[in-house]
């Protein structure tokens, strides 16, 4: 998580250049159980900007910045 997120920094800083972009990294573990198994996920991401500005985050959303 740390080199994905140290990436996306110098990416967005030194570069400053392209559109707006979503990166996202989705993590899965998968633990077995007898016949089975647990699948279990997560999922990281991060807003790539050219351009130093604000976004308004969606009110009905359950997530808050």
């Amino acid at each position: 998580m740390w080199l994905f997120s140290r990436a996306d920094l110098f990416h967005g800083y030194k570069l400053r250049a392209g559109e707006t972009e979503w990166n996202e990294m989705q993590v899965v573990d998968i633990i077995p159980a007898g016949e089975r198994a647990i699948a279990r996920g997560h999922t990281f991401a991060s807003v790539y900007s050219p351009v130093n500005a604000s976004y308004r985050w969606p009110a009905n959303s359950r997530f808050r910045p």
